[in-house]
């Protein structure tokens, strides 16, 4: 039905020419109608918003000092790809401070054209400045490098808008779509024309900046935290654009309506900025981003060093290697989490002079490719319905230090256990936030049920605890933020190698047959039993690989693996001394596969959380993670304490 005035339903668009005159209007609706919310960006603090050190002048076409200008300025997101172009050095530096060096034959030539493309787009929406990493941070200046890697969070949440950069595989497609600037998009629509002057367009219903369209800007790691952490953003995607601000997002075909907004998605921002500072809630972030690509595997810390800035204003302590040190000897024990499995991050064989290279432990989960994920601690948040491993008691103090031979060794301040005590004495005082609740009778009725699935140790308390800003129930409390360091605060030093005296033991690794292989339940499709010389099974071990799999060959012939100690806590997954824990032979695979399954439901029994680790050159690799019973292996460990070298 007819309406007078109405404006319609969609703007049309032009196949192969952007109009800037919606996107400028599309900016200028979001700075008269979304305040604070957009104005000051993703992060909630007015400290948060930082100068970088330099920013591109488009207008005098070169380097400025970023503190010397008051003016907003436009961040850069895109795809570096395997092309030689012009990369920022100590020694060009002092050139590209020089008004025009940008425009020079030598230098332009030698810019990729997205780049190039970049530096047009700011000026046609009469913006000025632009920060693009490969010319702003001095690829060689190894302190301003790390400096500006950990703060990339708060350069893309400072700049007015990000530009993203989807199309295309690397920095020589372009930004195509700008008349008499750049080439033409292919942006296919389909038009009917109906009675009167009506028109019915079809287009695309998902947004331009959907993670479901194939894109290698989505999987590539570098890109993970740079669209994350942008409050406003105009994507380059499938030849069309789009406009996105806190508030929501507006195709080029939406009308130009304050109120006309697509919700934005932000699971991915919250993961990391709302769940509770606890190992498992780091989980959606760091699986996300652990599955992405890098053409250089070394760098999978430097394209991760902002978020985990971020994490650190969350969390109770530092992170080293993405490793939360609150929790270290609980973090230690992360697995693989999905049936393809992990691989090593082995380093680039490419020499790169503008890059400083990054050590990746074996130890931190950077270290390698594929989804990963901490553990659930059933001695931290209530949940009685699964068996998860509970973590009770550290075994030993870690150190850390940059090479294997220094003497300077830092302390790593895992403070969990501290905290857990915190249940022994009602009087204490709690951290920020926390408030101390006695079961009611409901409570009570709950805790009965779990004991199935509870540690006994776990049923002698009585309350719980819960914080101002979560509903879950907690077994104790724990620091949920740190307070604000300082903006010219350094980045938290990264050490490669841990060092601890802990407990060591040897037993035999043995493969599970098929039908016992727990393919859909926490991710065991690599696990492994581990056995006594008396072949009692009295633990296990989760593999990260098919690889390391096939290394054992017949599960009749067991392999003997080295072992240290992590933590004590309790698991369903291991049987005590005594206790009959093999899988009985049937005529039907189903029986021993229900009988396994039975097991996941089991009471949970005292054991070791443990590393299979592998030395090289007197430094321990780590190759797995798993747990044993607590009394075969005290009755097996070594006497003597191993001083334990981790790389």
């Amino acid at each position: 039905e007819d309406v007078s005035g109405h404006p319609g339903t969609s703007l049309y668009v032009n196949e192969q020419w952007i109009n800037l005159d919606v996107l400028r209007r599309r900016i200028s609706l979001c700075d008269v109608n979304h305040g604070e919310r957009c104005g000051r960006g993703r992060l909630s603090r007015k400290e948060d918003m930082i100068r970088p050190r330099y920013l591109v002048d488009t207008y005098r076409a070169c380097l400025v000092h970023g503190e010397a200008v008051q003016s907003e300025y436009v961040a850069l997101s895109y795809q570096w790809g395997q092309i030689d172009s012009l990369r920022n050095n100590i020694q060009l530096c002092k050139d590209l401070l020089v008004p025009g060096s940008l425009a020079t034959e030598g230098v332009a030539s030698r810019i990729p054209q997205t780049i190039k493309d970049a530096f047009e787009m700011v000026k046609l929406l009469r913006y000025r400045y632009l920060w693009v990493d490969s010319l702003c941070i001095v690829q060689d200046d190894h302190q301003q490098l790390r400096s500006e890697l950990s703060q990339m969070h708060r350069i893309y949440n400072s700049a007015t808008f990000t530009i993203i950069a989807k199309d295309g595989l690397d920095a020589n497609y372009g930004l195509r779509g700008l008349k008499d600037i750049t080439a033409p998009r292919r942006h296919k629509r389909t038009y009917a024309r109906l009675s009167n002057s009506e028109i019915l367009v079809q287009t695309n219903s998902m947004s331009t900046h959907d993670n479901r369209i194939p894109s290698k800007y989505q999987e590539r790691a570098w890109t993970f935290q740079e669209q994350l952490m942008s409050r406003r953003a105009i994507h380059f995607a499938s030849g069309a654009i789009e406009w996105q601000c806190n508030h929501g997002s507006q195709a080029e075909y939406d009308l130009l309506l304050p109120d006309h907004l697509y919700k934005r998605s932000d699971f991915q921002f919250q993961s990391i900025t709302r769940n509770m500072p606890t190992p498992m809630g780091l989980n959606t972030a760091i699986g996300l981003y652990n599955q992405r690509e890098l053409s250089f595997p070394e760098d999978a810390f430097a394209a991760f060093a902002g978020v985990q800035s971020m994490l650190e204003r969350n969390h109770a302590d530092r992170f080293l290697y993405g490793v939360p040190e609150f929790w270290f000897d609980i973090a230690l024990n992360w697995t693989p989490s999905s049936h393809e499995g992990i691989v090593r991050r082995v380093p680039s064989e490419q020499h790169r002079s503008f890059r400083q290279p990054y050590q990746l432990p074996s130890w931190s989960w950077l270290g390698w490719a594929g989804q990963v994920a901490f553990p659930a601690d059933a001695g931290l948040r209530m949940n009685d319905r699964y068996p998860n491993p509970c973590f009770t008691v550290p075994v030993t103090t870690w150190y850390t230090t940059p090479i294997p031979s220094s003497a300077d060794k830092r302390t790593i301040g895992s403070g969990w256990y501290k905290h857990r005590l915190l249940v022994r004495d009602t009087s204490d005082i709690l951290p920020t936030g926390w408030k101390r609740i006695w079961m009611d009778d409901e409570d009570l009725k709950k805790l009965a049920l779990g004991k199935s699935v509870v540690p006994d140790c776990l049923l002698e308390q009585k309350y719980y605890f819960k914080h101002d800003k979560a509903e879950l129930k907690y077994r104790y409390p724990f620091p949920t933020s740190l307070p604000y360091r300082g903006e010219q605060e350094a980045p938290s030093l990264q050490t490669a190698y841990l060092f601890a005296r802990t407990e060591r033991a040897y037993m035999c690794g043995q493969i599970i047959s098929p039908t016992r292989v727990r393919y859909k339940r926490d991710g065991y499709s690599f696990s492994m039993w581990l056995t006594r010389s008396n072949g009692q099974h009295v633990g296990y071990i989760q593999l990260h690989n098919s690889n390391d799999m096939e290394a054992f060959g017949p599960s009749e012939s067991p392999h003997s693996m080295e072992l240290v100690a992590t933590c004590k806590g309790y698991t369903a997954n291991v049987s005590v001394v005594g206790e009959d824990w093999n899988v009985f032979p049937s005529e039907e695979g189903g029986n021993e596969q229900r009988r396994i399954g039975r097991h996941l439901f089991r009471t949970p029994r005292a054991c070791y959380f443990v590393l299979w680790i592998e030395w090289i050159d007197g430094v321990a690799y780590r190759k797995a993670s798993g747990a044993v019973a607590a009394e075969a292996w005290e009755q097996d460990r070594e006497k003597e304490l191993v001083d334990l070298i981790l790389g």
